[in-house]
């Protein structure tokens, strides 16, 4: 009867952290007295200009329509002379990384063509600021990191979902 329940408990782990969704690596910063119900109206920011060739324009796009709907959705409506401007600005940074055991031998002898394998690998970073335009400063920030290709990129379809209800729940 005890292994029954062991198992019967082990199998329900094993079948709720198979189903849970991927959960973004997040890091959200805010000063002490900021809260977004007290703002009626917001603008939002691209940094298109300064991106990279590497990043799509269209996927900050897709950002800044994700987070529009959810702050209308929220109360707030979108207007040019609002009192606060969410700027979205994605960057990318390379590392190189070396592997020295990588080799097509084993590991137990002299391999004469042995040599580091060393790989540049795209990292992308997402912040959202949330800048006061009354007080000219910024009082809320979210800021996510990704590597090229991974699951846990937040302008994929799922990913911005959940980046959204991040969003709208530190706010």
């Amino acid at each position: 009867m005890i292994y029954k329940n062991l198992l019967i408990s082990l199998l329900l782990v094993f079948i709720y952290g198979c189903s849970t969704s991927t959960k973004l690596n997040v890091e959200v910063d805010t000063l002490n007295n900021f809260n977004i119900d007290n703002y009626n109206d917001f603008y939002i920011n691209i940094n298109a200009e300064k991106v990279s060739a590497e990043i799509n324009p269209l996927d900050l796009e897709k950002v800044k329509f994700a987070i529009t709907n959810a702050l209308i959705d929220r109360g707030l409506s979108e207007s040019k002379q609002a009192s606060i401007e969410f700027n979205i600005m994605i960057s990318t940074k390379d590392e190189i990384e070396s592997d020295p055991l990588r080799s097509r031998y084993s590991y137990y002898y002299w391999d004469p063509y042995y040599r580091n394998d060393i790989r540049t690998i795209s990292k992308y970073f997402l912040r959202i600021n949330i800048k006061d335009l009354k007080e000219d400063k910024i009082v809320w920030t979210i800021v996510t990191g990704w590597r090229s290709g991974s699951s846990n990129n937040p302008i994929s379809d799922d990913g911005l979902a959940i980046l959204i209800d991040e969003i709208m729940t530190n706010l």
